[in-house]
């Protein structure tokens, strides 16, 4: 079977990237996707009566240099959200900005001991006046069309429907196996993200890492409102609501795919109301948080309503290290749990593509 340089678990956006990355330095590359198609987590729904649009309420943490790198690695239009994000608190509308502060002083207490190299985090940001977050002008279907036309004008070999489960290091080879346990690639390198799902990697001397991943299930309902006349809103994160976690109001991505008087709101819920409530019942409490907080008003009415769970896996950072250590650099982790930042990590090794292409 032929050794191929390296296999990437996943097709999320950071997983092409990186693909390309390698490629422009002639290697072989393959990247294994365990669905039907490209993007991970940042892919649409196509539901009956509504437009193709993001599965859930994404938002990208502030990153001005990043901002500027995505843009370009992407072709994509960012735009500023209007109006900027907010944290729900004692109801009241606080900008989302304020809750790096909180985290930033959480880190250096946590840190201390560490500190020069916390400061130099791009997550540690203590901000008096909020940033301007943005997005892309079309949403997740905008990324997602990239990333397609990313994979045709590289030519990147994307392996759909297949899902790698064990991971056997040779000496000179990492071999990768099914669930079924037959082998399906050989590599030199094998790079995962921080979401990527195997169960198990055996080392060389025969001895065992198991892979301790948590599984999350993002679950959304999606809405068509008509006559909103709420106060408006891009991106809010709740603070202490036991259903919604957050909300995003998604029409400025679809509008031309909506009526003049209409508009689409996604709201994240936690697993389990979703799970004891029926789907009348979710909506109406949806409804009636909506318009307890002046976001709808009595006169706005649902036309719409259509939920969506999407399983996602997560491997502890700790735990990162411990293979990295353990598997002496036959596998790596590319860190993958924040859009922006995980592009931050990467952004010298990335910015070579952008240069490549100027020539």
């Amino acid at each position: 079977m032929e050794i191929i340089d390296r296999v990437i678990i996943g097709s999320s956006p950071i997983a092409i990237i990186e693909a390309m990355y390698l490629k422009s330095k002639d290697q072989s590359v393959i990247n294994i996707e365990e669905r039907s198609e490209i993007g991970g987590a940042w892919t649409t729904i196509n539901r009956s009566g509504f437009p193709e649009v993001e599965l859930g309420c994404h938002i990208w943490s502030y990153n001005k240099e990043t901002y500027q790198l995505i843009s370009e690695l992407f072709n994509l239009e960012l735009i500023k959200l209007s109006p900027q994000p907010t944290i729900l608190f004692r109801n009241k509308m606080i900008p989302y900005d304020w809750k790096s502060n909180i985290i930033s002083i959480q880190k250096v207490l946590k840190n201390i001991t560490n500190l020069r190299e916390t400061l130099a985090s791009p997550e540690l940001r203590f901000s008096l006046f909020p940033s301007s977050y943005l997005y892309p002008s079309k949403g997740t279907l905008e990324l997602k069309n990239s990333l397609n036309e990313l994979v045709v004008k590289h030519d990147l070999n994307i392996q759909l429907n297949s899902a790698v489960d064990k991971v056997v290091l040779k000496n000179d080879r990492v071999e990768l196996f099914n669930i079924e346990g037959n082998l399906i690639l050989t590599t030199k390198e094998l790079v995962l993200t921080s979401l990527s799902k195997i169960s198990l990697i055996v080392l060389e001397d025969g001895s065992e890492i198991r892979l301790n991943t948590r599984k999350v299930d993002y679950i959304h309902v999606h809405l068509i409102l008509e006559n909103v006349s709420g106060r408006p809103f891009s991106y809010i994160r709740t603070n202490g609501d036991e259903v919604i976690h957050r909300l995003s109001d998604m029409t400025f991505q679809v509008k031309s795919q909506l009526k003049e008087n209409q508009k689409l709101f996604c709201a994240g819920i936690f697993p389990k109301p979703f799970q004891e409530k029926s789907s009348e019942e979710l909506k109406a409490y949806v409804s009636k948080f909506l318009l307890e907080n002046k976001l709808i008003s009595n006169q706005t009415r649902i036309v719409n309503y259509a939920s969506n769970v999407y399983p996602s896996y997560y491997n502890d950072s700790s735990f990162i290290d411990k293979v990295k250590n353990k598997t002496n650099g036959k596998v790596r982790f590319l860190r993958s749990t924040d859009f922006i930042y995980s592009f931050y990590n990467q952004k010298e090794r990335y910015k070579e593509l952008l240069l490549s292409n100027t020539k």
